[in-house]
């Protein structure tokens, strides 16, 4: 489990950067964290929504904005939910993600993080009753426009009300 939480904090604090020759013209985004990661150990964005009620609503809206500058660049996008091991019972936690260009173009998706299956019980790190899951949204994607990005999260779940989150 060191192995593990060693690979995370070096994931989180080493955001990579690698140029390619082809652009990609493909976005899907996400996180409890928000990172942008390029493949050349440069952070591009690295983002943190703390929840104070640790509640989350319907009507709550987790939102990052980044910028890219790079179209030429890959990029891993992941995102790291923190929530209590007790308060937090549910084996997923599903979300409206909502992607703007910078040309005003809107993407809309519905999207299930699984908190239990055995890849992300095996890369959880849980510390003093709270636990951090990297999810990744989208690895080797390409942005086809230089500009601001937003990226929305919001609450979709069964239950209108979402207990015992702490930080996206």
């Amino acid at each position: 489990h060191r192995s593990h939480e060693r690979f995370f904090q070096g994931m989180i604090e080493n955001i990579r950067h690698q140029h390619i020759k082809q652009k990609w013209t493909m976005l899907l985004a996400m996180s409890t964290f928000v990172f942008l990661i390029s493949c050349n150990s440069n952070v591009v964005y690295k983002g943190s929504f703390p929840i104070e009620s640790q509640h989350l609503t319907y009507t709550d809206s987790v939102e990052f904005a980044f910028e890219i500058e790079d179209t030429t660049s890959t990029y891993d996008l992941v995102l790291g939910i923190t929530y209590d091991e007790v308060e937090f019972p549910y084996e997923n936690l599903y979300t409206t993600i909502n992607t703007y260009f910078p040309n005003g173009t809107i993407i809309n998706d519905l999207v299930s993080f699984d908190f239990r299956t055995d890849s992300a019980i095996e890369n959880t790190i849980c510390k003093s009753g709270k636990c951090t899951i990297p999810i990744y949204l989208q690895t080797g994607i390409g942005f086809n426009q230089v500009g601001n990005y937003r990226i929305s999260f919001i609450q979709n779940s069964r239950d209108s009300i979402l207990t015992g989150l702490h930080n996206f």
